[in-house]
């Protein structure tokens, strides 16, 4: 009996560790598509103010 309750102990723990690290790659996954999104904006706008600043300069 005593093995029983060790084994579902083990068993729970093991289930509760894998939903643990689905949740945490789940989140981390948000978390890197945000930053590329954010990286991709921030490379938007620096590339949109060096191209209006060489519109003004004469920029070859």
């Amino acid at each position: 009996m005593q093995e029983e309750w060790e084994y579902d102990d083990q068993t729970e723990l093991f289930n509760a560790a894998k939903k643990t690290r689905r949740i945490v790659l789940l989140y981390m996954l948000i978390l890197f598509c945000c930053l590329l999104i954010l990286l991709g904006g921030l490379w938007y706008l620096i590339s949109d103010f060096f191209s209006s600043a060489c519109g003004a300069a004469d920029c070859d």
